[in-house]
């Protein structure tokens, strides 16, 4: 039956009306622009703001939710699939960003332009794990990967100098260069040894 007052219009099956999950609704009822109910179902469902502005909400059949929410240079963006979840926060400088697959983990920060970041990614690749940190600046970056039997860390600058040093569990390596001349120092538990070697290859 439909039901029309000052209450809204009223649609009720007497035959159909089992409340949903415990709740109380029988019925359907649309007054103005609200819509009270138990349940929709729905191949897609589009929330938005009729003015433009705020952002909107996708509730999809298959069960994966986007969501975007802006207040001026301010957005915050979320999407979740049977194969990941991504979350983005930006406010026109700088973004956050967290995103989950079932073998890769990342969650950064990075600036407009990619000159400035702070990140770390975690994967599980072939029964091998790792993990990647990167801090870049106007200064230069520092990366460190790690992984079950070994270490590497990378600290570098923008005129080409870095320091890179790899300890595992049979010793460590140290590698400095200018970008022409490299000094490289290994250490194990029987033997130390330096080599320095210049931008065509010569050691000595």
């Amino acid at each position: 039956s439909v039901t029309t007052n000052a209450n809204g219009t009223t649609f009720e099956n007497t035959a159909a009306n089992t409340p949903v999950a415990g709740g109380s609704q029988t019925n359907t009822v649309i007054k103005g622009n609200t819509i009270t109910t138990g349940s929709i179902t729905a191949d897609k469902l589009t929330i938005k703001s009729t003015s433009g502005v705020g952002g909107d909400l996708v509730l999809a059949g298959d069960g994966s939710v986007a969501s975007t929410v802006t207040d001026g240079t301010n957005t915050t963006t979320m999407k979740s699939t049977a194969t990941s979840v991504t979350d983005e926060v930006t406010n026109g400088t700088t973004t956050g960003k967290s995103d989950v697959t079932a073998s890769k983990v990342t969650n950064g920060v990075v600036n407009t332009d990619g000159t400035q970041e702070a990140s770390v990614i975690s994967t599980i690749t072939d029964g091998k794990a790792d993990t990647t940190s990167t801090v870049k600046d106007a200064s230069g970056s520092n990366i460190t990967d790690a992984t079950s039997t070994k270490s590497t860390q990378t600290v570098a600058d923008t005129k080409g100098n870095s320091n890179t040093v790899t300890t595992a569990a049979t010793g460590t390596t140290d590698a400095v260069t200018d970008g022409s001349n490299t000094n490289t120092n290994t250490t194990t538990a029987t033997t130390s040894s330096e080599k320095l070697a210049n931008a065509a290859g010569t050691s000595y």
